[in-house]
């Protein structure tokens, strides 16, 4: 009895302590910090967050279709904010987008569906898009060409 009772003791000791880690100083992935410098209106911060994520790979390959869909709808938001703040926008913010949405769509193109599906109308609108060109750039190049056939004189 008495065993028991240092057991149940020991592991309700065990889980307070694995609660505290956990809600306490966690570590933020790079995509949400991304998004946390966007929320908290540090557009430059954010734009070299998502530049630093897209520029190595070793970090971009582990991303999971929500952050690469996260990271895409980033990119195209600092080009709106950029642009209702009046400033010119130069990144190629469309380019990356379209590379996040292709690798999130090769891991599960129903959740980039899905996803996008779940974003208010105006963001909707342009991941729409990119998808689409991230799709239209997976196609492989030799099944865009249409050979002519030959025709032959019957005579």
């Amino acid at each position: 009895m008495m065993a028991m009772r240092i057991i149940a003791a020991v592991t309700l000791a065990l889980a307070i302590a694995m609660a505290a880690c956990g809600g306490g100083a966690t570590a933020v992935g790079p995509v949400a910090q991304a998004q946390a410098d966007f929320e908290a209106g540090n557009y430059d911060g954010a734009q070299k967050a998502c530049d630093r994520i897209m520029a190595d790979s070793a970090d971009f390959a582990v991303l999971d279709v929500a952050q690469l869909c996260t990271l895409a709808e980033l990119y195209i938001r600092l080009d709106s904010a950029r642009m209702d703040a009046g400033e010119a926008v130069v990144e190629p913010n469309e380019a990356s987008a379209v590379r996040c949405l292709g690798r999130a769509r090769d891991l599960d193109a129903d959740s980039v569906d899905a996803f996008i599906g779940s974003r208010p109308r105006d963001r909707a609108s342009r991941l729409a898009v990119i998808n689409i060109v991230s799709t239209y750039l997976a196609i492989p190049r030799d099944s865009l060409v249409v050979e002519d056939e030959q025709i032959y004189d019957s005579i």
